[in-house]
């Protein structure tokens, strides 16, 4: 997207807290009418605790990254100890203009 005008959420969370009370979903709704009015492409880095969100706003699968996290845990490669693989969605929403 380099020269492009785009939108892209990187590393978006909501607080534990807020959670399933729909604040997440209020932050990607004015997202994606930022996106529509200025008819630029929206993308977004998604985590498993947001990806089913994300999919039903409308965002779509474009690749996927998945992290060994006992690779970066000192003497966890190779034994489970709770790690595993965390894996990070690369994500776009088509605009919806009228």
């Amino acid at each position: 997207m380099a020269g492009q005008k785009h939108i892209l959420l990187n590393s978006f969370f909501v607080d534990p807290s807020s959670q399933r009370k729909g604040a997440g979903a209020t932050v990607l709704k004015a997202v994606i009418e930022r996106a529509e009015d200025d008819h630029v492409p929206v993308f977004l880095q998604g985590s498993p605790v947001g990806h089913d969100l994300y999919k039903r706003m409308g965002w779509e699968d474009v690749e996927f990254l998945d992290v060994d996290l006992a690779d970066w845990v000192p003497g966890a490669k190779g034994r489970y100890k709770g790690w595993g693989i965390y894996r990070y969605w690369f994500m776009f929403r088509k605009l919806q203009l009228e």
